[in-house]
């Protein structure tokens, strides 16, 4: 069945490049249809409609019954914050000064302890007014994240919860000021878009988010990005932890802690080292650190016992690391051991650790994992790729991680929650396409509907927090991969096509359908591509990728420039940053 499958799949994809081939037509705008997110596309469509986007419910154009902001230029609001309240009165003069650069007005900020004016309130935290309204205070932490926008009467409320790590209230405010059209894209200027709206009204709304994934992380995102981006929410230590309480200094004392390869425990010769793990002290030792540490970060809520680095060498080959199973069945083990060490004084935390490599394959045995052991399953695949599809599979002997795939990712995630009865997953994914393969430093590489569809698929999976590496800063070139993900990890009411759609909206003027209609032709060629899946930072050659759309890609870009004459120069500027992206890949392929 799953070869008729693909083999649908692919005549379907080489009547849609035949055609396309014939006719050297690029996609038009077309009537505007909604895709649902659960959709499974079986291949390219180049030519489907545009996403059709929500409408949002700031305007500069109030009708009746609008609640007015600011009216040419003068404010007609008050923003009102509690009394000491260090969040909630950041939030309010980060909306203050947005309001004052989108319309010109000063705006005044009250406490909720002195007398308020007649008139329109926008009120920043859990005021007094706003609690007896019913809404908030919102309080608790893990897990318990979560803004409100709503608009009661004369007041427009923007909350959210602010305990310990928290920041939801400022998530509201920039939530409110991306619907009054303000983007944050990178930390230059250039791709932070503040428009100008003399008069500013809020139509009626009325919502309560809770993000997808509690907690979310993208490495190398910048302070600014991070907190527009609603990155953050519950503090994880991901990774390769037990450095801390290990390493090569400690073999002359413990050499009983240190993996017998080849009858020497010795790590010194060694390239890829690891620790004896059913080794009782050394569980013991780490179980004891772990606890310090928590003693020491009491917000972090799980910590990373991770294997060492490195593939399927240096693992232990003592008679009982071999009695217990495979890699996975001894680190499940070692797991096990931790957690209930440190379930005794910090039962609430989790003790997780990577299934990377040597544990990316289920445990050779059924044992069941405690209740506070955390599996976070690496996403060794590319980072555009839909796991959801049947192509998702990883057949074959891999040459990177030395390792025999027999299944696809998400099946063998699923053995590995049946086997280990996990009750805790989490993610480890990259965005590390530019590392070892220079010719994509210069190259797009775009994520659209795979986003949403991925994260849904997290979400099914009961994943809790989510970190996804990176090589480098989150720059021009890259924004379009990592902004929808990031997005569509607080989100579920919009699809990465519609993220992508809105920011086009605010960044390239006249020219917006043109340049998203790019982004979806590369996002589309990178998830239909035929070049198979590998570990990500080891990416398919551009050929491979884009080669068999060259002439949609030129035509494409054709129409981009046919309205440069209508842009802005900044909108002109940004639009030459992207193409020379195309440029790039041109000159390769």
């Amino acid at each position: 069945m799953k070869n008729m499958t693909r083999m649908i799949c692919l005549l379907l994809c080489l009547a849609a490049l035949l055609c396309a081939c014939q006719t050297e037509q690029a996609p038009t705008t077309g009537n505007p249809t909604t895709v649902p997110p659960t959709t499974q596309p079986t291949g390219p469509d180049f030519t489907r409609a545009l996403p059709v986007l929500k409408e949002k419910f700031v305007t500069d154009t109030p009708g009746e019954g609008d609640l007015v902001l600011a009216k040419d230029g003068v404010a007609n609001a008050t923003i009102v914050i509690p009394a000491d309240h260090a969040k909630a009165k950041a939030a309010a003069a980060d909306l203050s000064n947005y309001l004052q650069r989108i319309t010109g007005a000063a705006f005044v900020t009250l406490t909720d302890d002195q007398a308020l004016p007649e008139g329109n309130l926008i009120l920043v935290g859990p005021t007094k007014k706003t609690v007896e309204m019913g809404i908030g205070p919102y309080t608790g932490y893990k897990e318990a994240e979560k803004l409100t926008i709503s608009r009661k009467d004369n007041c427009l409320i923007l909350c959210g919860n602010d305990d310990v790590l928290y920041r939801g209230t400022l998530n509201a405010v920039t939530y409110f000021l991306e619907e009054a059209g303000c983007g944050w894209f990178t930390d230059d200027a250039l791709w932070q878009i503040v428009p100008q709206k003399a008069t500013l009204a809020v139509k009626a709304v009325d919502m309560t988010v809770e993000p997808v994934i509690s907690g979310r992380s993208i490495s190398d995102v910048g302070e600014t990005m991070t907190a527009r981006w609603y990155l953050g929410g519950d503090s994880f230590a991901a990774g390769h932890g037990l450095w801390r309480w290990g390493g090569e200094g400690k073999y002359a004392s413990h050499p009983e802690w240190f993996a017998l390869v080849k009858g020497s425990r010795d790590p010194g010769p060694v390239a890829w080292w690891q620790y004896c793990y059913t080794n009782e002290e050394f569980a013991q030792v780490v179980g004891n650190g772990v606890v310090d540490y928590f003693d020491k970060n009491p917000n972090v809520v799980s910590y990373s016992i991770a294997s060492n680095d490195g593939w399927y060498e240096g693992w232990c080959e003592c008679e009982t690391c071999a009695a217990v199973g495979n890699q996975s069945d001894q680190m499940l083990l070692f797991a096990n051991r931790v957690a209930e060490i440190v379930a005794q004084k910090y039962p609430e935390k989790r003790i997780s650790f990577l299934a990377y490599h040597a544990t990316f394959l289920p445990p050779k045995n059924t044992v069941k994992a405690h209740d506070n052991v955390e599996v976070r399953f690496c996403i060794e695949t590319s980072p555009v790729d839909d796991l959801m599809a049947d192509r998702q599979v990883h057949s074959g002997y891999n040459w990177i991680n030395k390792l025999e795939y027999t299944q696809s990712w998400l099946d063998n995630v699923n053995e590995w929650i049946e086997k280990a009865q996990l009750q805790n997953t989490s993610i480890w994914g990259w965005f590390c396409i530019d590392n070892p393969a220079y010719k994509w430093n210069g190259a797009p590489w775009v994520q659209g509907n795979v986003a949403n569809r991925n994260i849904a698929v997290f979400e099914q999976l009961g994943v809790e927090t989510i970190f996804m590496d990176g090589t480098a800063n989150v720059n021009d070139l890259r924004w379009p991969l990592y902004y929808p993900f990031a997005k569509c990890m607080y989100f579920d009411n919009q699809t990465g096509e519609e993220i992508l759609y809105d920011a086009c909206q605010k960044l390239y003027g006249a020219a917006a359908d043109e340049m998203f209609l790019y982004y979806r032709f590369l996002a589309d060629c990178a998830q239909y591509s035929e070049c198979g899946s590998g570990v990500n930072w080891v990416p398919p050659a551009l050929m491979d990728v884009y080669g068999k759309h060259v002439g949609t890609a030129r035509k494409l870009v054709i129409n981009v420039r046919a309205k440069l004459d209508q842009l802005t120069p900044e909108q002109q500027q940004r639009v030459e940053n992207q193409l020379r992206g195309w440029a790039f890949v041109d000159l390769y392929i």
